[in-house]
């Protein structure tokens, strides 16, 4: 049997992947370890991240993702990373979509954030990279729509036509060859 290493970054994404997708009802004793384990890597100052710090907002927000579908948005380690999520200053679409879905579910989203992220949206429904980037990539797509899908926009089906309008042939979402920078 092969053993797979990975980093404990990468393992909290995984395990917010499994524990996302199996119903509460069915948790057993190992899936409330895991979820111990996940609580467990929680930094004092409210983020999730494995060696590398850089990677704090992308792995926060994703574990507070799966927080919310778990134990929901009252708990403290939950209110802990919407806290910090909260404090981290967004510098392009990603990081600020992150942060408008975790502020949406504590009922605190920022006016000028929403305005910024209106800013970047495409003339086809997407998202740029950043402001002054005339198209998008598939992964500020999908962030926008997360988000949109979260307060129950009526402009979620018009980003996720400019999703699919980038698809590739066979199903996937290929390099990002249809960026086009400032």
């Amino acid at each position: 049997m092969k053993t797979l290493k990975v980093s404990s970054a990468s393992a909290a994404f995984l395990l917010c992947l499994a524990l996302s997708a199996i119903p509460t009802a069915v948790y057993g004793a190992e899936m409330q370890r895991s979820l111990d384990w996940l609580l467990g890597q929680q930094h004092e100052n409210g983020s999730w991240y494995g060696r590398d710090p850089s990677l704090a907002t992308r792995d926060s927000s994703e574990v507070l993702a799966t927080l919310a579908d778990i134990v929901g948005t009252g708990s403290a380690p939950y209110v802990r990373g919407a806290r910090f999520m909260r404090g981290v200053k967004a510098h392009d679409t990603d990081t600020l979509a992150r942060k408008l879905v975790v502020g949406h579910s504590i009922g605190a989203v920022n006016p000028e954030e929403e305005a910024q992220l209106s800013s970047v949206r495409t003339a086809t429904g997407g998202y740029a990279v950043a402001k002054g980037w005339r198209s998008a990539e598939t992964h500020d797509i999908l962030l926008g729509l997360r988000y949109l899908a979260a307060i129950g926009s009526p402009l979620a089906e018009a980003t996720a036509k400019q999703l699919a309008a980038v698809q590739n042939n066979d199903g996937s979402f290929g390099p990002a060859s249809h960026l086009n920078p400032p």
